[in-house]
């Protein structure tokens, strides 16, 4: 597996080349043009969000995740959470490993913040993340930014399984 060096940089002091970095790699898993991905990352993302990025000997951002502190409702209880985002490693190096090692990385982060992650996903990567040390959260109804969310959520650590109602505010 290839060497990267980690950094964790607040949103607000992110410089150009990490905000064309991201928009690349995650336009390897998102298709939507770099520009469009630069938009997204600017529309969705507070200036005390943060962002951890490995980088290659060459400075090229080789994987990537995003790091929301959000208050997510609960049936009715809010609970500060880390909301865990945009979950990507470049397409070369998919299936070496480098994966786990990022989620590795953004759980020491909340294991550091001392708070729970939540991550919003697909059915076919929630195996990933539960072998990650993630837990499906089971939910009557989940509302994420306003709309109805009928995906997976999942946590990390987590004493928590089944909700009646989730309330996530923003997208991350």
């Amino acid at each position: 597996m290839t060497e990267l060096r980690w950094e964790i940089t607040e949103h607000s002091t992110l410089g150009d080349s990490e905000r064309l970095g991201i928009a690349r790699l995650k336009d390897q898993h998102w298709i939507r043009g770099v520009e469009s991905q630069i938009a997204w990352l600017m529309d969705n993302t507070e200036a005390e969000d943060r962002h951890l990025m490995g980088f290659d000997e060459n400075g090229v951002i080789r994987a990537y995740l995003n790091l929301n502190e959000i208050t997510v409702v609960m049936d009715e209880t809010p609970v500060v959470m880390i909301g865990v985002g945009g979950v990507c490693v470049d397409k070369s190096l998919e299936h070496s490993g480098l994966g786990r090692v990022l989620m590795a990385k953004a759980g020491a982060y909340l294991a550091h913040r001392q708070r729970t992650g939540i991550l919003l996903c697909r059915e076919r990567v929630q195996g990933f993340y539960e072998k990650c040390g993630w837990t499906l959260l089971s939910t009557e109804q989940a509302v994420v930014q306003g709309a109805e969310y009928t995906k997976r959520i999942m946590t990390r650590p987590c004493d928590m399984k089944k909700y009646g109602q989730i309330i996530i505010p923003r997208n991350f």
